[in-house]
Order: structure tokens, then C-alpha cells, then sequence
């Protein structure tokens, strides 16, 4: 026997078979999948927070790394071979400027080289500029006496193939930077949504739902088909849940909200 009441403010109204749940018993719904969103938002925040904060200590251990091997290694491996390279230059020659010794080109390399290091460092600063991957560069020939000559600093930078710590691969030069930075990026895209969360109008709310009487699952005590209305953080969808539940029943309201959050990330 059909029962038809007359108002839906207190119980369940049954309108021929679909059964349209009145506000008072959508707040279990409404309590336990708000908490499902937290919980999840929650999550995720502190996830992408772990892997940013392991993947910049990674990065400042890989820049200090490569700072002081370039520094101690590839700088004075430039000046040595262009101090040599100047020895076998023509006993005649004169250097130009402020280069007059054997000396002073070695400080001058040094300090031309170090700008270079330094300049290569920088490119820490972001993360995503490409710094840390391989560089393709091209062989470059040993300078001549003539360029020396003319500006020895310069010059001596064709050296920086031929000296360890110079063209540096941080992905393979410092253990865990990789798998840290690879982390890192996959966060960013999973948890891109992060960014959208409002601080306002940060709400969840089932607003309607209903079923057809004939969607009952007696080995289950629930139903197949529901429809609902969802309000989540500041957009509202409606959409039929995509699997049986109890609407009745406070634990299935981590259903709903599973499929209303994975609808308003998409848009």
C-alpha cells in the first residue's frame, strides 16, 4: 500500500515510488561527509607541504654541494689549464689591461670563472627553470694565445669541458635530489586543486535526496539510484550516486561526499 503525506517537513514523503527525503534527515548525511572533505583537504595539505619542504632541503643540499665543488674544484682546474695554456703562449707576449702576470691572470680567471659558478647557482632560485638538468652544450675548443690576450676571463671559460663540477648534473651529482623533485612535481599536479579551495564560502551541504522505493537492496537494507543535491565549497551539482547506499545512514555520507569532491575538483 502506497502512503502519500501530506507534509515532508517531519517524515520521509513517498510520492508514488520515489521517496524524497525531507531537510531533517539530510544533516547525517550533510555532518559525516562535510568531515570527509576536511579530512581529505587536511590530507592532502599536509602531504604536498612534506614533499615541498623535502624537496627544498634537497635543493639547498644539492646547491651547497655543487657550490663548493665548483669553488674548490672546477674553478681551480679553469685557472691551472689556463695558466698553462698562457706559459705556452709566445714568451713575447703582453697581456692587455690589468693582465700583465702569470698571476694576476690566474686572479682574474678565478674571479671570471667564480661568476660564471655563481651565475649557474642562481638558477636555483627556481626550481622549475630547468636548473639541475642536463645541459647540452656544445665542445668548445681550446682558447688561443690571442684570445687570452685580448680578455683571458672570457677565454678561459672554453676550459669549463674539460674540468670536473663545472657542467653539472644535480639530478645524478646529488644523491635524492631526484626522487625528491620528481615528489615534488607530482604533488603540485595532484593536488593542483589546493589552490581553488575558498577561504570563503568554504561550505558542504546536502541539499536533496531521493530514491525509487523499487531500488531497495534487501541483502543490503539500501538503494541503488539515489539522487542527490550536493552544495560543496561554493558550487552546487546534482548527480546520482554511483553506488547503493543507506541515505538514512550517517557512515554512507562519505559516499556522496567522495563523488560531490571528485566532481568539483574536475571543475
Amino acid at each position: 500500500m502506497k502512503v502519500v503525506f501530506a507534509s515532508c517537513l517531519l517524515l520521509p514523503c513517498v510520492l508514488g515510488q520515489v521517496t524524497q527525503l525531507s531537510s531533517n534527515f539530510l544533516g547525517p548525511l550533510t555532518s559525516s561527509g562535510g568531515q570527509y572533505i576536511v579530512t581529505q583537504i587536511q590530507a592532502a595539505n599536509n602531504d604536498y607541504k612534506a614533499k615541498e619542504s623535502s624537496f627544498q632541503s634537497a635543493t639547498t643540499t644539492c646547491q651547497n654541494l655543487i657550490k663548493t665543488n665548483q669553488e674548490k674544484i672546477c674553478v681551480p682546474c679553469i685557472v691551472d689549464k689556463c695558466k698553462a695554456k698562457a706559459k705556452s703562449c709566445n714568451r713575447e707576449l703582453t697581456f692587455s689591461g690589468a693582465i700583465k702576470t702569470i698571476g694576476d691572470l690566474g686572479g682574474s680567471v678565478a674571479s671570471k670563472a667564480k661568476d660564471v659558478v655563481d651565475k649557474v647557482i642562481g638558477g636555483i632560485k627556481d626550481v622549475f627553470s630547468g636548473w639541475g638538468k642536463r645541459r647540452s652544450l656544445a665542445k668548445r675548443a681550446e682558447p688561443s694565445c690571442g684570445e687570452i690576450e685580448r680578455n683571458a676571463g672570457e677565454a678561459c671559460k672554453k676550459y669549463q669541458d674539460q674540468c670536473s663540477w663545472c657542467n653539472v648534473n644535480a639530478n645524478n651529482a646529488c644523491p635524492g635530489y631526484s626522487s625528491a623533485r620528481v615528489a615534488y612535481e607530482s604533488a603540485r599536479n595532484t593536488y593542483s586543486w589546493l589552490a581553488k579551495v575558498p577561504t570563503q564560502n568554504a561550505n558542504y551541504r546536502v541539499k536533496a535526496a531521493s530514491y525509487d522505493q523499487a531500488n531497495f537492496v534487501p541483502t543490503s537494507g539500501k538503494w541503488s539510484n539515489v539522487d542527490v543535491t550536493v552544495e560543496i565549497l561554493g558550487k552546487t551539482t546534482n548527480f546520482r550516486v554511483n553506488q547503493a547506499i543507506n541515505p538514512y545512514d550517517s557512515a554512507d555520507g562519505a559516499v556522496v561526499a567522495t563523488q560531490a569532491f571528485e566532481w568539483w575538483k574536475r571543475n
